[in-house]
């Protein structure tokens, strides 16, 4: 029986769960921008108050790597890291754009899924997903243009969501196949079944070396001098 602590930070939402045997049994989850740092302890710590599970019942931590937000990414990987290394457990890692796709599509059915989650100006992190969940496009960093799109949805039927997809309303209104859905989140429900797939086959990182998978570089901006 694995117990399994679950984190995503990956974007506005700080979602944390456990789950035992791929079903999740306690849930804690808040949307608010820039406030992982605050609130995922504590929302770990609601966690294990209100079950009857302890930290020393976890067997795994599971983390979402990315990509996302840097900045959610790097509190969760160091929380989920702290924790196997003061439990000694193994930490797992799970794709957030296959987990975002997971959730979503175990409430609707597709024939694709292309999830997307902001990547600052006319960009969008993004894959594409069959509806048994199988990778048919990988995780890059795509610019958005009627061209792009049209080539990632040509003759499908395809759904886009996540907080990027809005972006991509104006460029599918002609598109009869391409439906963009607001305000669907990443959250723990849908690392769950990768998690428990993982620990079951120890596909474990390394905690040593473990990095999110940011896909681009981190880019700092210098606001502009006020010219009056």
């Amino acid at each position: 029986m694995a117990t399994l602590l679950l984190i995503e930070t990956a974007d506005e939402v700080c979602s944390v769960g456990i789950s035992v045997d791929g079903k999740i049994v306690a849930l804690e989850e808040v949307i608010e921008k820039n406030a992982h740092s605050r609130l995922i302890n504590k929302l770990i710590e609601s966690l294990i108050t209100k079950t009857d599970y302890s930290f020393a019942d976890l067997d795994a931590v599971a983390v979402s790597k990315g990509p996302g937000s840097y900045t959610g990414l790097r509190i969760g990987t160091a929380t989920a890291k702290a924790m196997c290394f003061a439990l000694n457990i193994p930490l797992i890692s799970v794709n957030t754009l296959y987990s975002l796709a997971a959730n979503y599509s175990a409430t609707t059915e597709s024939e694709f899924y292309m999830p997307m989650l902001d990547a600052r100006r006319m960009e969008v992190y993004t894959a594409q997903f069959d509806k048994s969940l199988n990778e048919v496009k990988p995780t890059t960093a795509l610019v958005l243009t009627e061209e792009s799109i049209l080539d990632w949805t040509q003759n499908k039927k395809v759904i886009l969501f996540g907080n990027g997809a809005l972006k991509c309303k104006g460029l599918v209104e002609r598109l009869d196949n391409v439906q963009v859905i607001e305000n669907v989140y990443p959250s723990v429900k849908g690392m769950v079944s990768a998690a428990t797939k993982k620990y079951q086959h120890k596909d474990f990182e390394d905690l040593a070396y473990f990095e999110p998978f940011y896909l681009k570089d981190f880019v700092t901006t210098t606001p502009k001098k006020n010219l009056i």
